[in-house]
């Protein structure tokens, strides 16, 4: 009896490790690449910790926190190509209306009690601030050019169903539309 109970700890043991050593993704280093920008496990990480600060509890998953990553090059590379710009003055405000959990006076106080390097942190508030109106850019821009194509008047405030419905599938789809050029590490 106590032999089989040791022999089952010793195959448990070993497919642990067999796992840790040829199946676990690699938690350093590259997790995925668009073009030329690497996304790495440590930006996954710190990413996670901005969006429980943003109130985003519900992607903890690794491939959805990778893609948001990626989402945010591809915004970038698609923001370039229709002209469309965040000021730093819009940057820097949308940053003062973040909301900070309870007993946490200014941003740099709750990144710094997140641990790491408060720069990363913060450049990754950055980068998800700068993500959310550059969406909002790439949205309006996409409803002028559907209504243009489609002859259709445009009010942003009240965005007809159709308009609504053609920019939220081009924004949905656009890590599928660039899937060719990203390559994933686990």
């Amino acid at each position: 009896m106590k032999k089989k109970l040791i022999l089952w700890i010793l195959l448990i043991l070993a497919g642990l490790v067999a796992y840790k050593v040829w199946l676990a993704p690699e938690r350093d280093g590259v997790a995925a690449r668009y073009r030329e920008q690497e996304v790495s496990w440590q930006q996954v990480e710190q990413l996670r910790s901005v969006l429980t600060l943003l109130g985003e509890r519900g992607e903890a998953d690794d491939r959805t926190l990778v893609d948001r990553i990626l989402e945010g090059y591809i915004l970038a590379d698609e923001a370039k190509e229709l002209g469309v710009t965040v000021s730093e003055s819009e940057l820097a405000r949308k940053l003062t209306e973040l909301p900070l959990p309870d007993g946490k006076s200014t941003l740099e106080e709750y990144l710094h009690t997140l641990g790491g390097s408060l720069g990363s942190y913060l450049d990754l508030v950055k980068q998800q601030a700068l993500r959310s109106l550059t969406l909002d850019r790439l949205r309006e821009a996409a409803a002028r050019d559907y209504a243009r194509e489609h002859g259709l008047d445009l009010d942003l405030d009240h965005l007809p169903e159709e308009v609504s419905r053609a920019v939220s599938e081009k924004i949905d789809g656009l890590i599928e539309s660039h899937r060719s050029e990203i390559e994933y590490y686990f």
